[in-house]
């Protein structure tokens, strides 16, 4: 009976998972500090053949073993031979059981082995993406394949192997658990990476570079990293396997969604909303209330870079800009009440939508062609600016209700993308970003467009167009703009005096004095 109990126990404390069809993913259950071994059952009986066998976690971290060689990382795998048939899936990592999913994919001995030419990593054959996220980028770094006919130091037969790097981006609503297993089915081959991603960049080999890069990275966005490495002489694919990232450091974050974005960034964004609509549809009508709301934008906007580049913390960055937002938005509107004059207080709405315009151009994959560095980006936003404001001195009124609807239109839409997990707020964030963290230039763009992206681009221009109509309707009629306070004040007082003066010379008594210099007895 004991020993009936101590193999029960045994059994228990060990699981096995089988991979027996091809592409199909299987869910495990990883208890925490216990191995669990993973054997593939294929059914092909080409011994010719290779595997590559892979687990993904969506928010955790494990190792997976081949004898005494080990990796740890959320989405791990190796190629393997007939040879080696069986792995070890361990949790030593977390004091939980954690969800695990598992597929093998094989390929033709002739196709190009990812990871063969492995120098640096833990497996012989490393077909693994390496990342790491340093809270603006994620850094890439892979092994180079190998194919049966050239050895890894053969320079002749570097040409023949091309890798892409593509990126398949995750919904943000619904359930991130199915969005993730759904997902992963389609980037496990090369015709599926192909057919669902998005390629960023191809590579490849020689000997000066290593087959590593940096990509944008977005909090609370998930994204699949894939590669395929194609051999042009024959024709064959191989795919890496493909790597996860959320856009934050997983090993912070292992609760819940793997990184969500702060309360007071949702509190920020809903008051910035409210900010929009006003000056979408009221905003050249109350001059001084946009005059503000330009100054608090440009405020938050310079004081969020400044503090970003000095590192603080996200507290410290979410409240120092706000408070400089603040401070920046009544001196703006003081500088009207003081000096009145249009055109420079125009300055701040000229700029603001001349550098909307050139966020937009830089959130785009032009930023990728060899030929706009980060001076030449720069330069280009600047002349957007110039030129906006050129035209706002030419057609003052029309161009400043323009930029207010044009501005309080992205405000809105911007915040409706924070909330429905779309991508249009990462519009500025881009540029900021470029703006604070150096060698951001450096980073191959990439960002995702979905069908929400597309139907807010279309409000944004509705609401454009619809608070253009509604101001310019209202105010055909009035002054292009209105009197500055102090002016209205000088006016009241000069009127004032003029009165007194007309009064003063109209009055009869006054009028039949003796002239000045008259000499009474």
């Amino acid at each position: 009976m004991l020993l009936l109990l101590m193999l029960c126990a045994a059994a228990s404390a060990s699981s096995n998972v089988t991979l027996s069809l091809e592409g199909t993913l299987v869910k495990a259950e990883l208890a925490p500090h216990s191995p669990t071994d993973l054997f593939i059952q294929h059914t092909n009986t080409n011994y010719s053949d290779f595997y590559v066998p892979q687990c993904h976690a969506r928010k955790y971290n494990f190792t997976l073993a081949t004898g005494s060689t080990k990796e740890t990382s959320s989405s791990v795998g190796n190629d393997i031979f007939n040879s080696d048939s069986s792995m070890t899936l361990i949790n030593d990592v977390n004091n939980e059981s954690i969800p695990v999913y598992c597929v093998y994919t094989s390929y033709n001995i002739s196709a190009p082995v990812p990871g063969g030419c492995n120098l640096e990593f833990n497996f012989e054959n490393d077909p693994n993406i390496h990342s790491w996220y340093d809270g603006f980028r994620l850094w890439l770094e892979f092994q180079y394949a190998s194919v049966k006919r050239l050895e890894c130091d053969d320079q002749k037969g570097w040409d023949y192997l091309t890798y892409s790097v593509y990126a398949i981006y995750l919904q943000v609503a619904g359930d991130q658990d199915t969005n993730f297993s759904d997902m992963l089915r389609d980037v496990i081959t090369p015709a599926g990476i192909e057919s669902k991603g998005t390629k960023i960049i191809e590579h490849t080999q020689a000997q000066s570079n290593k087959p590593a890069l940096v990509v944008t990275s977005y909090p609370d966005q998930g994204v699949f990293i894939a590669v395929i490495v194609e051999d042009k002489l024959t024709g064959h694919k191989s795919a890496y396997v493909p790597r996860v990232s959320y856009g934050c450091d997983i090993d912070r974050h292992t609760s819940g969604h793997p990184c969500q974005v702060q309360w007071y960034y949702y509190l920020l964004a809903a008051v910035i909303t409210v900010a929009g609509l006003f000056i979408t549809f009221l905003g050249h009508r109350f001059f001084a209330y946009e005059l503000f709301i330009m100054g608090f934008l440009t405020g938050l906007l310079c004081g969020f870079i400044g503090l970003l580049a000095a590192r603080v913390s996200v507290i410290g960055l979410a409240g120092g800009s706000t408070l400089i937002g603040l401070a920046f938005g009544l001196l703006w509107a003081l500088l009207w009440q003081c000096a009145g004059v249009v055109l420079l207080c125009l300055i701040l709405p000229a700029a603001n939508g001349g550098f909307l315009i050139a966020s937009i151009i830089t959130y785009s994959p032009l930023v990728n062609i060899k030929m706009f560095d980060s001076w030449e980006l720069w330069l280009i936003g600047a002349a957007i600016m110039v030129f906006t404001f050129l035209a706002i001195v030419i057609w003052s009124k029309k161009v400043n209700i323009v930029i207010c609807s044009f501005l309080g239109a992205y405000a809105i839409i911007a915040t409706i993308s924070v909330y429905c997990g779309a991508s249009l707020h990462h519009i500025v964030i881009e540029t900021v970003r470029r703006a604070s963290v150096k060698e951001y230039s450096d980073s191959v763009f990439s960002a995702p467009f979905s069908v929400v992206d597309g139907v807010l681009v279309g409000l944004w221009a509705t609401l454009t167009v619809v608070g253009y109509a509604v101001q310019f309707y209202t105010e055909k009629s009035k002054p292009d703009f209105p009197v500055s306070p102090r002016k209205k004040r000088l006016s009241r007082k000069l009127n004032a005096e003029l009165e007194e003066r007309e009064r003063l010379l109209n009055d009869p008594n006054i009028r039949n004095a003796d002239e000045y210099g008259t000499l009474h007895t």
